[in-house]
């Protein structure tokens, strides 16, 4: 990971956000490159079998994470793939999206049981871990 350093009294915005896979998709469809990768996370603590290889990154990210060797460039139709097969496995689509940019550049698939930022909001009730969704959950089905 980069490391950034940032001068006393300097603040940078950002938000993590929450995407449903037709965002998602319409995300990919604007990019001029996508990489995939494997999720640092789940690979790091290993506590569930969810698909590693869905870490996307866009643009410059994309070329950064592909000169490392941590990604490899992948097609729209490749990418969508994996978002389809994370989707399918309960995987929730969070990206951080610097205030001042339309779109994100790193879309984790993240879960409850290695994700931080999904940690902090399921398990410790932080809200602002993950701060903002165009959906608002809804659970319709009746308790006994």
């Amino acid at each position: 990971m980069k490391a950034i350093t940032i001068p006393v009294n300097m603040q940078i915005q950002g938000q993590q956000r929450i995407f449903v896979l037709s965002e998602m998709e319409e995300i990919l469809k604007e990019a001029k490159l996508i990489a995939l990768g494997e999720c640092g996370c789940r690979k790091r603590l290993k506590k569930c079998d969810k698909p590693l290889d869905v870490c996307i990154t866009l643009d410059k990210s994309a070329e950064e994470e592909v000169t490392k060797g941590n990604s490899k460039k992948v097609s729209l139709i490749e990418a969508l793939e994996a978002l389809k097969r994370s989707h399918e496995s309960g995987l929730v689509h969070i990206a951080y999206v610097i205030e001042g940019k339309k779109t994100p550049d790193l879309i984790c698939s993240c879960c409850s049981c290695c994700c931080q930022s999904m940690s902090a909001l399921i398990r410790f009730g932080i809200p602002n871990a993950v701060t903002t969704s165009r959906y608002i959950a809804n659970d319709d089905h009746k308790h006994a």
